[in-house]
């Protein structure tokens, strides 16, 4: 709505989930942008993802910043991911273009990698850098993760059997080497389903006899999650 106030000359479209839900709606929108009867796209990451648009001269990236705040091991790589991927949308016909990328934390270290590695820098440095914060907390690919994730019906029932798997686990792994364990934490949707949900995390060389021992009627398991949230 900005946009089209502040540029009543342009046309403008959307690119997200609930525009794209309809049967080829996203194949009518990005033909529409291709073919120039679109000239400005304002879009989710699903703008971002793979698309082959040749004539485009301009990328912006919005609060880049923003996917660093969740509470998430794998959110600075995400981002990172997200700000490569728009701006590689660029320089895929006979005009180069340009990228714009909007920062609160212009200084973080994953906005810097991002926008070095989008200008064709090297990985390696922020690969160091990601190791090293790995293995301090234990993750992948130094140690194994386990989500464990207790539902209930009730949010003080839920808590009480979390604590009593946290407290079951924290004597299985009392003695393993590096092993670790977090929570419980309420899930990132507490509540989902009519059911309260809290996550217990676990990280140990190997998970399936921590996993076995607490295995249950409302407990679910995610082993080597590809997120915490």
């Amino acid at each position: 709505a900005d946009v089209k106030r502040l540029l009543p000359e342009v046309v403008v479209d959307r690119l997200d989930a609930d525009a794209a839900a309809a049967i080829g709606a996203g194949d009518r929108i990005l033909d529409a942008f291709r073919s120039g009867r679109t000239q400005l796209l304002i879009g989710t990451a699903l703008a971002a993802k793979a698309l082959d648009l040749p004539r485009l001269a301009l990328v912006g990236v919005v609060s880049a910043d923003t996917g660093l705040l969740l509470p998430d091991e794998r959110a600075a790589e995400r981002v990172v991911s997200l700000i490569v991927q728009a701006t590689g949308r660029l320089g895929r016909g006979t005009t180069a273009g340009s990228a714009w990328v909007q920062s609160y934390r212009p200084e973080d270290p994953a906005i810097v990698a991002a926008v070095e590695l989008a200008r064709g820098g090297a990985v390696d440095a922020w690969r160091r850098r990601e190791i090293l914060l790995r293995q301090s907390a234990g993750g992948a690919p130094f140690l194994r993760t386990a989500k464990i994730t207790v539902s209930g019906t009730t949010a003080g029932g839920t808590h009480a059997r979390a604590v009593a798997v946290a407290d079951q686990l924290r004597t299985l792994i009392s003695t393993a080497d590096g092993a670790r364990l977090l929570g419980p934490i309420p899930a990132w949707v507490p509540k989902r389903a009519g059911r309260w949900r809290e996550n217990v995390i676990v990280r140990v060389a190997d998970p399936l006899p921590l996993v076995h021992a607490v295995a249950g009627r409302d407990i679910s398991v995610d082993l080597d999650p590809e997120t915490l949230l």
